[in-house]
């Protein structure tokens, strides 16, 4: 959907899609289920965002993401007491090998045309997180979701469920399909949502609805 509002409204942006396993705090919560997990650091997930922020004229998605995937039971048992070289772990104070393969993402057009290359050392980051003390999260979402149509029925159903779910929201005061494109993009770019949510059109309920 950001992709379509992207287009649609001629927004001056780029969107990079990073690797589900950038090392940070939220890490772990991340890749709960999953097998494999392409790991990079917080410096190239920084480098290929201001790449791809050079290249905003047509709506570009970029993947940027590390050069290897590693099994995520391993990331998820890396010991704080010591890295001995890339590609050694201390799993369960054991030494092992971490069990890395080539990544699976496919960051070639960021490669090419950006000149994106990931070259920070996973595993020492990995290290570093882990020896970092835990700061806690806030317990409030950090998306920020911009709805049209919320004074529609179903529209008002889903403010009073993000309500309930502490999600910050901004009910847009513009009307996609009425007003001109150019003010639409402008409240998009104001508003900066995490999210874009549209309920225009006919709803369910009694039929009635304004704006």
């Amino acid at each position: 959907m950001l992709h379509s509002y992207v287009v649609s409204y001629h927004l001056p942006l780029a969107i990079a899609r990073l690797s589900l396993g950038l090392i940070n705090d939220s890490m772990e919560q991340r890749i709960e289920g999953v097998d494999s997990v392409n790991l990079f650091t917080i410096e190239d997930a920084i480098k290929g965002i201001l790449l791809a922020a050079e290249r905003t004229e047509n709506a570009e998605i970029w993947n940027i993401g590390g050069s290897r995937d590693y099994l995520a039971e391993d990331v998820r048992q890396v010991s704080t007491s010591k890295v001995k070289k890339v590609g050694i772990l201390v799993l369960n104070g054991n030494d092992s090998t971490c069990s890395a393969s080539p990544s699976t993402l496919n960051c070639e057009k960021a490669r090419n045309e950006l000149g994106f290359v990931a070259e920070g050392d996973e595993i020492k980051a990995l290290s570093h997180l882990r020896e970092s003390p835990t700061i806690p999260q806030p317990a409030q979402s950090a998306a920020k979701i911009l709805i049209y149509g919320s004074k529609g029925w179903i529209g008002r159903q889903f403010i009073q469920l993000v309500q309930k779910q502490d999600i910050a929201y901004v009910e847009a005061t513009t009307r996609p399909g009425t007003d001109a494109d150019e003010i639409i993009r402008d409240e998009i770019v104001r508003v900066a949502p995490s999210h874009v949510v549209s309920m225009i059109g006919r709803t369910h309920g009694d039929g009635r609805w304004s704006w």
